[in-house]
């Protein structure tokens, strides 16, 4: 994930699948992915809420949160899947 060319409140992000947005809860679309678009919003400083959707129907909550010392970030997902099953996972990651 990496800050948007030439603005500080959005991300590019590319992975399984990939997407540039900005932190202004409008629907961006994403590339190579199950769901449709996302939306993201800058809840503080410190924390963002990303909602996608699939048919305008919402699939999957996440937020984002990076300690105050910038040394760590929480991911916590809920959603759901193409089957109907529903997924919550929490992953922190800790920089180096």
């Amino acid at each position: 994930m990496r800050s948007c060319p030439g603005r500080k409140d959005g991300v590019r992000f590319s992975g399984e699948f990939s997407y540039t947005a900005h932190f202004d809860g409008r629907q961006y679309d994403l590339k190579n992915s199950r769901n449709d678009t996302v939306t993201l919003e800058l809840v503080d400083p410190h924390t963002v809420d990303a909602t996608y959707r699939r048919d305008n129907q919402v699939t999957q909550k996440d937020t984002w949160q990076v300690s105050g010392d910038g040394q760590q970030m929480t991911l916590s997902t809920a959603g759901t899947l193409e089957t109907g099953q529903r997924v919550t996972e929490k992953l922190s990651f800790k920089k180096q």
